[in-house]
């Protein structure tokens, strides 16, 4: 088998290896959820209340500040990533070239593109509350593992 040869299969059996793990990911995290759905469903039927951790929409609820801290987070990083792109860019182009407009025009786009990112990241988001900057999140309440029984009432 020739050198190309080889370059080929083993680069088809790689992006195969590569999307057989990815739908082995998926299909595991699928029958994960499946389960997951599967279990609440059950202990609603048995009459009993799943635990705070286990209500998707209160946990959502929960993990809202947490989630605009990481969207600003992610802003500002590409923002950074993207002055400093454009700052490369601009001297990349300007000293290969010798074309400093050029330079000047195509690493400013991009830096421009990054103080937007930036910028977006230290806008509030006017529909989601902002949390005072010490409030610790607290571990939720543990729910009894199995049914409770009534206190006992005193008989008359």
């Amino acid at each position: 088998m020739s050198d190309a040869g080889f370059i080929v299969a083993m680069t088809s059996v790689s992006i195969l290896a590569a999307v057989a793990v990815l739908w082995m990911a998926v299909y595991s995290r699928s029958k994960s959820r499946e389960m997951e759905h599967r279990e609440r469903l059950a202990m609603i039927e048995r009459g009993l209340v799943p635990s705070p951790e286990r209500d998707p929409a209160g946990f959502e609820q929960r993990l809202m500040p947490i989630r605009v801290s990481q969207k600003r987070s992610r802003f500002r990083s590409a923002g950074i990533l993207m002055v400093g792109f454009g700052v490369a860019l601009a001297i990349l182009i300007t000293f290969t070239g010798g074309a400093v407009e050029v330079g000047v025009g195509v690493g400013g786009a991009f830096i421009a593109l990054g103080l937007a990112f930036i910028v977006n990241a230290l806008i509030p988001d006017p529909d989601v509350p902002v949390p005072p900057a010490d409030t610790r999140t607290t571990p939720l309440p543990r729910e009894p593992l199995g049914p409770t029984a009534p206190p006992p009432r005193d008989m008359p």
